[in-house]
């Protein structure tokens, strides 16, 4: 099972490989922060019908507030509830920003990051 944050998301929304992403991760969960991020607050932009409308994206609260809410205190909603979602289902974070991922394997998470590919897919994870 792979947790998204909204960096990788919308960054393959503006490239047009949004349909790339769906056949790597053919189920996606996403925090509701992140449904927020791309399709209220990003309504109209590159990604947001498309998340809106997708069957194979599910979103799923975190059940630690606590958790979430101490991570809030050095990263956004969005990225703090897909590490606690992650950490809760036993699943793999995709995130692009460098102190998410350090945060996640410091927390013994497996990862995985649109920076991490090559030139060619398929991705890798990183543990």
């Amino acid at each position: 099972m792979v947790i998204a944050d909204s960096s990788p998301l919308i960054s393959a929304a503006r490239a047009a490989k949004l349909g790339l992403v769906r056949r790597m991760y053919p189920a996606l969960v996403i925090p509701p922060s992140v449904y927020v991020k791309i399709v209220a607050k990003g309504h109209g932009k590159p990604g947001a019908a498309e998340v809106a409308n997708a069957t194979w994206i599910k979103v799923k609260n975190p059940e630690d507030k606590a958790a979430v809410l101490e991570l809030e205190e050095r990263f956004g909603s969005g990225e703090s509830e897909a590490i606690v979602l992650a950490q809760e289902l036993g699943g793999v974070l995709l995130a692009d920003e460098g102190s998410v991922l350090e945060e996640a394997k410091r927390r013994g998470l497996r990862i995985t990051s649109t920076l991490l590919l090559d030139s060619c897919w398929p991705y890798r994870f990183m543990s």
